[in-house]
């Protein structure tokens, strides 16, 4: 194999031309561990292309990468079962990709499929968060109930759509507030889990969407559980937009006083 002759800074430095030759012989590569070795290369290299908005490029890669993983039929059975891991980034970069180059049915049906696959609720809360954002290519609604269901593969307790209303918007702004009142200081010092820092991510981008989609009381809502969120778990880079978006909505509603108050924490 050619890779032998190669030293791991080489790899990387010339990955893009290692792999041109490699994944010319494809066909002819027998061996499992070798062509698992492929398969991983392909993903560093549609990675790469992807983080080079080389968006076509990034995707033939994930594609030739499934390919290795796949048996004498076209299927990833065994690879789910023995190298999951390699699979899951394998199919996650190819659905991200397939969304990149706007072939969003496409990309749809696949993330519906990885969904199936999916072990943890991590890994399904960032399949959701791909769905929810095609707010331009998928129905409003759809997109809606994708975020409800990442906020909830996060481990965070969310209602229904049809049970947020006017009084549970209510509810949390009073919660909300009650929270303000006993942290009146930001602590930036917390460890922030993987999952809630998704669930900040989902919370700024369904505040957009049920703007759009004129559900005001959805609106509402996130905004606020979104910032109580926050305070509960601790700020990042993430939970920024969240008191910026709180800021808003105070100041679409006359509180100025809050608006200008979240507006320099968030600052």
């Amino acid at each position: 194999l050619l890779l032998q002759h190669y030293s791991d800074s080489q790899v990387s430095q010339e990955l893009f031309a290692i792999i041109a030759q490699l994944n010319l012989g494809l066909g002819l590569i027998e061996d499992q561990v070798e062509r698992l070795d492929l398969a991983l290369l392909n993903l560093q290299a549609a990675q790469q292309a992807k983080q080079a908005s080389v968006w076509d490029a990034a995707l033939g890669y994930a594609y030739i990468g499934i390919e290795l993983l796949s048996d004498s039929v076209g299927l990833c059975h065994r690879a789910w079962k023995t190298d999951y891991a390699l699979s899951f980034d394998l199919h996650l970069m190819q659905v991200e990709c397939e969304f990149l180059v706007s072939n969003h049915e496409q990309s749809k049906i696949l993330a519906e499929a990885l969904l199936e696959q999916a072990h943890t609720p991590l890994e399904k809360a960032k399949i959701c968060f791909l769905l929810a954002s095609q707010q331009t290519a998928l129905p409003l609604d759809y997109c809606i109930s994708q975020s409800l269901a990442g906020l909830t593969y996060c481990g965070l307790k969310v209602p229904k759509i049809k049970q947020i209303d006017a009084a549970l918007v209510q509810q949390e702004y009073q919660a909300l507030q009650s929270l303000l009142k006993q942290q009146s200081q930001v602590h930036l010092n917390k460890v922030v889990p993987d999952a809630i820092s998704l669930a900040y991510r989902f919370f700024a981008q369904l505040a957009g969407t049920s703007q759009i989609a004129g559900q005001q009381d959805l609106y509402f809502y996130i905004v606020y559980k979104g910032l109580h969120t926050a305070l509960e778990h601790g700020p990042n880079e993430q939970a920024i937009i969240l008191y910026a978006m709180y800021g808003g909505a105070s100041a679409k509603q006359a509180r100025y006083l809050e608006a200008s108050h979240s507006a320099k924490v968030a600052l």
